[in-house]
């Protein structure tokens, strides 16, 4: 039985009890709208439905990796081998930084082992190329930014983590040029099953810069931005079960360093200021992920175009547009969206700077 069948199947089992939900099919190819199918379900029916189904909040911190992994070529964040604390009071900053440098210096691309606990960091930390950063421990640990530190209330480089290419000496480039961003190059890295808070007074601060190429990923993070800019910013490659509350945005990106798609999957955003993406040119692909409570949900800039796909999508109190077109007449836009579970959504569809709403209704 086919997805649109077995929908069709539910809902006729309630066809008494219909509200203001709707279920969308939508194409738009060049700026135009290619296809469109409706259907509608009580607010009870769209968890049944919704593919991923939406808690109101962001998801517990569940630890994937509750035991400590043995691995003889891994380094392990510790107090004894770094001094790191974990105590949320104390600055981690410098023993983090060192078990990444010790990784690099070891075995070049490896693994640092973060035990559970929370980690206060007061700057940027450099992940190098091909290193991944793996929590364990009955709870996850948490890379703590607190309220107002400085260096994260304007400017850019304001990353928590920032993924880069392979490390320079002594982590500083030649004759002083910056340290150099992840790219096309920049294949392994990671970071999973740690989570990010970010308290108030931050709001340039960014959890992740993550612009690295194949085989890298970030997964399993629960992200509370309070009002920092975003949790992810210059994505590559994919995501999986990350939920971001609060923040500006959600994820902020522009075409990946190595020009094909972002995926994310199995992810929720609720509480955005100002979208839950803001994406042009990434490719971005959608796959079981929930929105609520924000303006929009998927930005494309003014002037700006994608190649979005999207399926099984779940939206949930999006005041101004579930998509908002950069160039809404750029035929170099290609956006199909399938199987989009509503709830008290404004227009489907709206475009940059313009008070007229394109012709496609979510209610």
């Amino acid at each position: 039985m086919s997805t649109k069948q077995e929908l069709d199947s539910r809902l006729a089992k309630h066809r008494g009890n219909l509200e203001r939900v709707s279920i969308e099919s939508v194409k738009i190819d060049g700026g135009l709208l290619l296809r469109m199918g409706v259907r509608w379900a009580s607010g009870a029916l769209l968890l049944a439905l919704a593919a991923v189904v939406w808690s109101g909040s962001a998801a517990p911190a569940q630890s994937v990796y509750p035991a400590r992994p043995n691995d003889a070529n891994a380094v392990y964040l510790t107090r004894q081998d770094f001094g790191a604390r974990g105590d949320g009071v104390a600055d981690d900053s410098d023993a983090l930084q060192q078990a990444i440098d010790k990784a690099q210096e070891t075995v070049h691309h490896g693994i640092v082992f973060v035990p559970e606990g929370r980690y206060r960091l007061t700057r940027t930390i450099h992940v190098w190329a091909g290193i991944r950063l793996i929590g364990y421990g009955a709870s996850r640990p948490v890379m703590v930014l607190a309220a107002n530190t400085p260096g994260f209330q304007d400017g850019v480089d304001t990353d928590m983590l920032w993924f880069t290419d392979e490390r320079t000496p002594e982590g500083r480039a030649p004759e002083g040029r910056p340290i150099a961003d992840a790219s096309e190059f920049t294949f392994f890295s990671a970071v999973s099953n740690i989570d990010f808070e970010i308290g108030e007074g931050n709001p340039a601060a960014v959890a992740v810069r993550f612009n690295v190429a194949q085989h890298s990923f970030v997964a399993h993070a629960n992200f509370h931005l309070g009002s920092a800019r975003a949790a992810l910013e210059h994505v590559g490659n994919q995501a999986f079960d990350i939920h971001v509350e609060g923040g500006q945005y959600g994820i902020v990106t522009g075409k990946t360093s190595p020009a094909w798609q972002f995926l994310l999957m199995d992810s929720s955003f609720e509480g955005q200021k100002v979208a839950a993406i803001s994406t042009h040119e990434a490719g971005m692909t959608l796959v079981r992920d929930s929105f609520a409570d924000t303006p929009v949900a998927v930005e494309i800039p003014p002037g700006e175009v994608e190649q979005l796909y999207g399926r099984d999508l779940t939206m949930r109190n999006i005041s101004e547009a579930v998509l908002k077109l950069g160039d809404a007449e750029n035929v170099r836009n290609e956006i199909t969206l399938e199987n989009v579970a509503c709830e008290r959504v404004g227009p489907f569809v709206a475009a940059q700077g313009s008070r007229d709403r394109l012709p496609v209704a979510g209610v």
